[in-house]
């Protein structure tokens, strides 16, 4: 394989960049992709060209896929006019919501709000003036089941595509193998993840299988995990094979907040102790 097509990831200075929840206008482009069993946005051109990594106790993460530039780079007219598409789409369904009367008034004037300042703002970075834009394609969240000395595993709680064209929660899941398989190369990399109907077809494609009895004693898996990888060098082709072409030059930029070290293993929880009984006072001696 041509050197040129090898996919590199590079960790970008600066601050990471937050979402606060109910606080933030651009939540409102995590908007379920799917309505009835068909892509909303499915002449989306957006793929994220940078990620976050974002890490909670030493185990649980949340990993966004992120359409960020700050000047002078540069937005395309054609990425404008794609998320513009996007927003008139999320209005419209907000606009019909608020005429029908099935979702509370100020919840949707307040999401209408939202989205014609996100439209606003991609505007305003195109024309060049604001210095940053930073929108959410795509999530996912999971945690860490174990981070041994030769293996690390880590489940997929859920993948959201949101608003990336198609295949951008495939993109999602090669910055985690790439993220991991950078902090810690010389380890086996397992993934596994919970397939729901739909889905499977495409997890295929990106290396998964199903889970085997074998699998169940060899790894920590839940009842609810049904897919999994952890053939780390097929992972890393299905990474190439798909990413090429979709990467800002074939890279994964990515922001971090808190930084995985050493040796992992999830905690048991730790059983309450039951309250010692008052001891009974000794009777007295007349």
């Amino acid at each position: 394989m041509a050197e040129g097509s090898q996919l590199k990831i590079v960790k970008k200075p600066g601050e990471f960049p937050e979402f606060k929840f109910l606080q933030d206008e651009r939540f409102v482009l995590e908007h379920n992709c799917l309505k009835d069993g068909e892509r909303r946005f499915h002449d989306s051109i957006i793929y994220p060209n940078c990620f976050s990594f974002d890490l909670k106790k030493k185990i649980y993460f949340t990993a966004r896929g992120l359409y960020y530039l700050k000047k002078p780079e540069v937005m395309v007219e054609e990425d404008m006019w794609s998320l513009l598409k996007i927003c008139d789409i999320i209005d419209e369904e907000y606009e019909k919501h608020l005429k029908e009367g099935n979702m509370p008034e100020d919840l949707m004037e307040k999401k209408i709000s939202n989205i014609n300042t996100v439209g606003n703002n991609i505007v305003k970075y195109y024309e060049k003036k604001i210095d940053l834009i930073c929108l959410p394609v795509s999530k996912c969240t999971g945690e860490i089941i174990t981070n041994t000395e030769d293996t690390i595993h880590i489940f997929i709680e859920r993948i959201d595509s949101f608003i990336s064209a198609r295949g951008g929660g495939h993109i999602l899941v090669c910055f985690l193998t790439h993220y991991f398989h950078n902090k810690f190369p010389t380890k086996k990399i397992i993934i596994s993840l919970k397939g729901v109907p739909r889905t499977e077809k495409a997890y295929r494609k990106m290396g998964f299988r199903n889970v085997t009895p074998e699998d169940k004693s060899q790894y920590r898996i839940a009842y609810k995990e049904n897919m999994i990888i952890d053939n780390t060098k097929l992972r890393l082709s299905k990474c190439i094979e798909n990413c090429n072409g979709k990467l800002r030059d074939n890279t994964f930029f990515y922001f971090e907040k808190g930084h995985i070290v050493g040796k992992l293993k999830r905690k048991k929880s730790k059983k309450s102790k039951k309250p010692k009984k008052p001891k009974k006072p000794k009777s007295q001696k007349k």
